[in-house]
């Protein structure tokens, strides 16, 4: 498997334990450890609702949304077994312009997941 930030083949230690499971991941462990995860939950008010806003790093660097896709499986879980009443939006990354026209529709809640955001 190919590491989507730096592009160099992922080397994983094979055990007879996990000889046959497949890669999940698609970031290297270096890059892991240069981008970490770090989760941030805001709660945004509406006039109709609530934005519960989840942005996954803190970086100003443009990354592929690949290689973060397979950490998004907790948000869909969540999402499904607590909020299913919302609805969930997935952005990469996102800025002042589409903040406010997500701030403009009339929808009761938004569950919002963004891998980095550029809102000044």
């Amino acid at each position: 498997m190919i590491c989507e930030i730096c592009k160099l083949k992922i080397k994983t230690k094979k055990t007879l334990f996990n000889l046959f499971d497949e890669e999940t991941h698609h970031i290297c462990e270096a890059c892991f450890m240069k981008y970490p995860l770090y989760v941030q939950y805001q709660v945004i008010p509406l006039d109709y609702g609530l934005i519960h806003w989840y942005s996954l790093l803190r970086t100003k660097d443009d990354i592929s949304g690949l290689a973060y896709m397979s950490f998004l499986k907790p948000f869909y879980l969540d999402y499904v077994k607590n909020v299913n009443d919302s609805i969930f939006l997935y952005f990469d990354k996102i800025n002042d312009r589409i903040m406010t026209i997500l701030q403009s529709l009339e929808y009761y809640n938004i569950y919002l997941v963004t891998l980095y955001d550029e809102i000044k």
